[in-house]
């Protein structure tokens, strides 16, 4: 396939959106914790923009995007090696060092939204060192299996922008990791409050714009696929919006702010692996 500088000019717009979703959802998160651990929930959230990044270039794309082995990636990319800025292996309407790049914002997020399981409850030092072995034993091999013609995608899997990659493996290892560190020492005798709602709102409303860079940019070309996921994205979102405020105003009398932005990220979030498809 020819490079379309349409198209790469997409791709770059759409990787900036999908950075910015990193510190919206420091704030979505810092918003939602308690005011004492406000800035160490968004110290966690954000760090991957440089663990990740680093590691992206050094194995992660190699070990993601490269190889045939069924489970994990090769080394044929070992610290961004043959990757081209004019030339795409891969049959697409971008060079490989922007489909690189476009990808490695995905690795990011997927850490951030991970952190939101321990906040409050696990030490920063500790978390570094399980982000380097989660992305080198868990991510990396899920984008492989699933997005490089690995296991998964020779069983049949689909995931047109990350329902798998992303929010499947951040869940369940968050949900694991949260089961493992236990509950919070005063989980029994104190309030939980979000204690910046305005800040909720700013984090939720600027994943929404993000995630039209997330989804609509996995169509990896300026083109009807892209225009197509772009709208089923916003729809999706709109729905599940709405439809958390009913659910308040059937169980509370009246909706939240709060309330309100969760669901929308929660339509953002279902939508993601179908946006292309449905």
């Amino acid at each position: 396939m020819t490079i379309d500088s349409s198209s790469i000019a997409f791709i770059l717009a759409c990787s900036g959106l999908v950075f910015l979703m990193t510190p919206a959802l420091a704030f979505f998160y810092g918003g939602l914790e308690r005011r004492k651990n406000v800035i160490s929930t968004m110290m966690m959230a954000v760090v991957s923009l440089s663990i990740a990044t680093i590691m992206w270039f050094a194995v992660g794309y190699s070990l993601s995007f490269s190889g045939d082995g069924s489970l994990i990636g090769g080394w044929d990319h070992l610290f961004f090696a043959n990757v081209s800025d004019s030339v795409s292996t891969r049959n697409l309407a971008i060079p490989d060092s922007l489909f690189a790049l476009f990808q490695m914002m995905f690795s990011i997020i997927t850490i951030g939204i991970l952190t939101g399981s321990v906040v409050g409850r696990m030490r920063f030092n500790p978390l570094l060192i399980f982000i380097v072995f989660w992305l080198l034993l868990v991510y990396y091999s899920f984008a492989h299996m699933v997005w490089d013609e690995g296991l998964l995608a020779q069983w049949g899997t689909i995931d047109f922008a990350g329902g798998d990659v992303v929010h499947i493996t951040s869940g369940v290892s968050g949900l694991v990791l949260a089961l493992v560190i236990g509950k919070r020492r005063d989980f029994d005798r104190l309030e939980y409050r979000p204690h910046n709602v305005p800040f909720v709102l700013l984090g939720a409303g600027l994943l929404w714009f993000g995630w039209f860079g997330f989804n609509a940019g996995s169509a990896l070309a300026a083109d009807a696929l892209a225009v197509h996921a772009m709208v089923t994205t916003h729809l999706s979102a709109a729905a599940a919006m709405f439809s958390w405020i009913l659910l308040e105003y059937r169980e509370n009398g009246k909706p939240s702010l709060v309330g309100a932005s969760t669901g929308l990220v929660a339509g953002l979030v279902a939508i993601t692996p179908g946006a292309g498809f449905v």
